[in-house]
């Protein structure tokens, strides 16, 4: 289909435009390929956007999972309590299912734009709400990190979905792509227990130049999706190990495993 955001026509003669081609042509949800509502701002359908699940709190203040109560304070739960690690924080924006896993693996298996779009639409109002949250304000010396992937399957796959999800999350701010680098081209994560997801990126991850974090009080790491944890874990390690003060993460989406979601106990 024509994308008018590409020609450089005066920007009412695109709004005309694109009001006859979505009359002609009507946009698609990128989810169930139903026709969308004319006229709507909505990049999902109704049926779509109904199963998208923010994860609103409350929340473990370090590693973010929520809790079975849906009131009261955030705070730690009990595998955080006694446990320590590279990340400080981490806050997933949606549980990792339906509408929006679906919407990952468009974006991350099939590159379709359209899955990105409506990924950065729900995204961007509960980041705020997260951000806000934290009390944390990005500024110039937050460093925006997308968690790399190792040359050989970026030229495979030709991009990097958490380095476009970073660049739409965090506009106008550099996001230092080059920063950390993935040395080790590990096997996927998919279907290994925690243990060996922890075993299976040691050594993964190095800083390309120490110097360049001197600029930088924070650091945030991106990512589309959280399972265990351990790849931010690693990354947040290295990066301590380097000298950084305070490393976050951001991720679209987690994986939340039932037990998970007890703040009590085992």
């Amino acid at each position: 289909m024509l994308d008018i955001d590409t020609i450089g026509w005066p920007g009412s003669l695109k709004g005309v435009l694109g009001q006859l081609l979505d009359l002609a042509f009507p946009p698609l949800c990128p989810v169930c390929s139903s026709p969308l509502p004319i006229p709507s701002s909505n990049l999902l359908c109704p049926a779509c956007l109904a199963h998208v699940k923010a994860i609103r709190g409350p929340i473990c203040t370090r590693c973010g999972i929520p809790f079975e109560t849906s009131k009261g304070p955030d705070h730690l739960c009990w595998r955080c309590i006694d446990q320590t690690g590279g990340l400080d924080w981490t806050r997933s924006l949606f549980e990792y299912h339906s509408t929006v896993s679906t919407l990952i693996k468009g974006l991350k298996f099939l590159g379709d734009k359209s899955c990105l779009k409506a990924l950065t639409w729900i995204s961007r109002p509960v980041l705020n709400e997260s951000l806000a949250r934290l009390s944390l304000k990005i500024h110039e010396g937050t460093c925006i990190i997308p968690v790399p992937l190792h040359p050989s399957r970026l030229r495979d796959r030709t991009f990097n979905q958490s380095l476009l999800l970073a660049r739409k999350l965090f506009p106008g701010f550099q996001v230092k792509n080059h920063l950390v680098m993935r040395v080790r081209n590990n096997p996927p994560q998919t279907g290994l227990s925690a243990k060996l997801r922890r075993q299976n990126v040691k050594g993964v991850f190095a800083v390309s130049s120490k110097k360049s974090m001197e600029n930088y009080s924070r650091f945030i790491i991106v990512d589309d999706v959280m399972t265990t944890g351990s790849t931010l874990e690693e990354m947040a390690r290295v990066l301590k190990r380097e000298g950084a003060q305070n490393v976050g993460a951001i991720t679209v989406a987690r994986s939340i495993p039932a037990i998970s979601t007890s703040s009590t106990s085992p």
